[in-house]
């Protein structure tokens, strides 16, 4: 039996949080390169990674593909677009995290186009 210190465990955590940034990373690039264009890299892994740890910690999204979902919406519609409250309130609700994602991804156009708007208000 293998028995991992919790230092190799945080290690092989951090390895894994690092591999499916960087899988984010490429997929904003060949998905939605308008929405990345003229970000420096260093700032488009910080803003993946934050928006990585806000899905989860505000939003208790676990699922890669939710969470790939929020951070593109973070791009494409503003860095707080889970704040504006049609957007809020689906992501609050107690429904399961791929019935939320579902009802995120069939908003629409108008709704992302408020979104980017308040976002847009807020800076």
């Amino acid at each position: 039996m293998v028995i991992l210190r919790q230092e190799q465990f945080d290690a092989l955590a951090a390895d894994a949080q690092r591999r499916f940034e960087d899988e984010l990373r490429r997929f904003l690039l060949s998905g939605y390169p308008r929405a990345v264009a003229g970000i420096a890299e260093g700032e488009l892994r910080t803003r993946i990674a934050s928006a990585v740890a806000r899905a989860a910690a505000s939003h208790g999204l676990t699922f890669q593909s939710s969470i790939a979902v929020f951070v593109a919406a973070t791009f494409t519609a503003g860095e707080r677009f889970d704040e504006y409250p049609p957007i809020a309130a689906i992501l609050a609700r107690p429904s399961s995290e791929e019935r939320r994602m579902k009802r995120l991804q069939d908003l629409p156009e108008g709704v992302w186009t408020a979104a980017r708007a308040f976002c847009d208000e807020r800076g």
